[in-house]
């Protein structure tokens, strides 16, 4: 029984051997958003788009340093990945606010300093998720306080 197992486990190893993707073709770049996509994929982890296994070529495969594309990182990219770095702190922010209110003003600040920069997908969807947490925090506020505000007098001790 254990060999014929044995035997099983090893058919089933050479099936998945055949179907994994090779070592030599690597993976491919999406032509929107510029991430690189394991060969196995295909769609981008990244946007979500579909690969074109028609118009890809050998060069969208590689990665665009190791292809020679780019030497260095140019500096729209430097501007996207710091304006991503500030969606995910706008994001935490404004997620930590709820426990602590004045991280609020904190990253409303972050959204409102990097409303026209660059982003990626991700970050973008981030941003907006900040943007929206911050206005049902501030709603919250502001129906708290006007509650509070209108009850005032039966807090009084006259």
């Amino acid at each position: 029984m254990a060999a014929h197992d044995a035997a099983r486990a090893a058919d089933a190893l050479e099936a998945v051997e055949e179907r994994a993707p090779s070592a030599a073709g690597g993976s491919w770049i999406c032509p929107q958003c510029q991430a690189e996509v394991d060969e196995g994929f295909d769609v981008c982890w990244s946007c979500e788009r579909e690969r074109e296994s028609a118009g890809d070529s050998e060069d969208q495969r590689q990665h665009p340093i190791a292809s020679g594309q780019f030497t260095s990182v140019t500096d729209e990219q430097e501007v996207a990945a710091a304006a991503d770095a500030a969606a995910m702190r706008a994001w935490r922010a404004a997620i930590l606010s709820i426990a602590l209110p004045p991280l609020v003003l904190y990253a409303l600040y972050l959204i409102v300093k990097n409303m026209h920069q660059p982003m990626s997908p991700p970050a973008k969807r981030r941003y907006y998720a900040a943007l929206a947490a911050i206005g049902v925090i501030l709603a919250a506020m502001l129906v708290g306080w006007s509650v509070a505000f209108r009850n005032w007098d039966a807090f009084s001790f006259r």
